[in-house]
């Protein structure tokens, strides 16, 4: 049996718009033609999910697998659909998110055409949120993977394609859409193969990288106990349940991925590494011993203590990401981040500045609790936080998420347009406070403010020293002439 296991093509019937696939928490896309996408390194994740299932099966079946990043390769819609007419292959996997959902399914109609042998399997956050709901109303659609992926994969093609009884899959038996329910968790993501990566586009991930490329991303653990509102762990993994994987795991992850693809550095991009305090020390503590010589940056929050942050500077920190969102107590109460406060946010961005650790901090504006004050205000507050880099995003319903729920019960929705689920250029919500186009124009305000702060003396004499000292002065001149592009 030939599998063809594929992140969606970046470039979707518009040469001028980019998707952000596979592996993005946020549903967002840019408007960059495919000519300077290939001039300029932008954000792109790295599909995790795919990738281990890719080495899962192959470690699992005897299928013929292809692994394909349509989206690392910059691909368009042409491209991809003769790629897969000249593979042929028998099954078709492919993460579907919810801003391309709509363009990939008329994709997928014309693949079908080219193979009408082929069955296609749908996977991701947005068919995770939205199964039975998809499967109605996408003919072309053979199966939906309902979350974790990897052994709902390997039961199915092991299985030569008989969905019955295979759990975590929703299949069509005729004109009825079926459910086999979900599948358990699997508790020993250890044992899992490493994700599959391929050099030819090792250089085209970028996620907080500091130290060049590669920076190669990776995860330690899975899923987050947390469950604010609006995150994707709601829907991809239904009842959360945050594991781990061993520190000697990871260590040999690290070794491998330097030995292999030369990475100069690795991004940890789990949910949030710092929510586990022992396995977070663990890790570092293996590192130390093991005289790991990689530095890293991670996802984490402001609530790591002081010790443990010189514990992973000691193993090779240099960098941490961590949301913020908004400078309102009323806007982090409703999206269920109440441990956040402008106090404690400032005491940890000062930690971080005394040690010489880079803080990443991430905004979003237009939450149902948002007025023009509280998107001022927070931008404001972002300005005198001052991290050395920032992301700034569109509040975006999930589908399937406890937050898409409220704001559709309550008539807040504003298109149901999935392509227009863009975090990076619209909002899709009309609040009691703000127009969806308001919230967009204070979006474009925000990243405005954002832009004359970078570019301040204040902020520039502390940041330039730090950035050739993190990055090195060749890091540092490529930086500049990036943000000035």
């Amino acid at each position: 049996m030939k599998v063809l296991i594929a992140n969606p093509p970046a470039y979707l019937y518009d040469e001028n718009r980019r998707y952000v696939q596979g592996g993005s928490r946020w549903s967002h896309s840019y408007h960059m033609s495919r000519s300077l996408a290939k001039r300029t390194l932008m954000y792109l994740p790295y599909p995790f999910f795919l990738g281990y299932a890719s080495s899962y099966l192959r470690a699992n079946s005897s299928a013929d697998i292809t692994f394909l990043d349509a989206c690392a390769e910059l691909m368009n819609e042409k491209e991809f659909r003769d790629r897969v007419a000249q593979l042929r292959p028998d099954l078709l996997l492919i993460e579907t998110p919810t801003v391309s959902f709509s363009l990939l399914m008329r994709l997928l109609h014309e693949i079908k055409t080219d193979v009408p042998e082929l069955k296609i399997a749908v996977a991701g956050y947005h068919v995770s949120g939205l199964g039975t709901e998809v499967m109605k109303g996408e003919s072309v659609i053979d199966f939906a993977l309902i979350g974790e992926m990897e052994l709902t994969l390997a039961e199915l093609v092991n299985k030569e394609l008989d969905p019955t009884n295979v759990t975590g899959l929703i299949w069509r038996k005729g004109d009825t859409v079926v459910s086999n329910g979900l599948r358990p968790i699997d508790d020993n993501i250890s044992r899992y193969p490493f994700p599959e990566r391929q050099k030819h586009v090792i250089n085209m991930y970028n996620d907080f990288a500091l130290r060049g490329k590669p920076t190669v991303q990776m995860m330690t653990s899975r899923s987050c106990p947390v469950g604010c509102r609006f995150c994707y762990t709601n829907v991809f993994y239904r009842n959360p349940k945050y594991r781990v994987r061993t520190p000697e795991n990871v260590v040999e992850e690290m070794l491998y991925v330097k030995k292999e693809f030369g990475a100069k550095q690795i991004y940890f991009d789990d949910d949030t590494l710092s929510i586990n305090p022992k396995h977070l020390q663990d890790l570092c503590n293996y590192m130390i011993q093991n005289k790991v010589d990689i530095p890293w940056t991670a996802m984490a929050d402001i609530t790591i203590s002081h010790e443990n942050v010189r514990l992973m500077k000691r193993a090779g920190c240099i960098g941490l990401k961590f949301g913020v969102e908004s400078a309102d107590p009323a806007v982090l109460k409703q999206m269920h981040k109440g441990i956040i406060s402008m106090d404690k946010t400032l005491t940890f961005r000062k930690f971080l500045m005394e040690e010489d650790i880079w803080a990443h901090a991430t905004f979003s504006v237009g939450h149902p609790t948002d007025t023009i004050e509280s998107i001022k205000a927070t931008i404001e507050f972002a300005k005198k936080l001052d991290p050395d880099s920032l992301q700034i995003s569109i509040v975006t319903p999930l589908p399937g998420t406890p937050f898409y729920d409220e704001v559709k019960a309550n008539g807040w929705l504003a298109s149901e347009d999935f392509n227009k689920f863009d975090g990076a250029n619209y909002s899709v919500i009309n609040s009691p406070q703000l127009k969806s186009t308001e919230i967009e124009e204070l979006f474009k305000y925000a990243g405005g403010e954002w832009e004359r702060h970078l570019w301040s003396f204040n902020h520039l004499k502390r940041f330039v020293p730090l950035c050739i000292k993190t990055r090195g002065v060749r890091g540092t001149a490529k930086l500049a002439i990036n943000n000035i592009k």
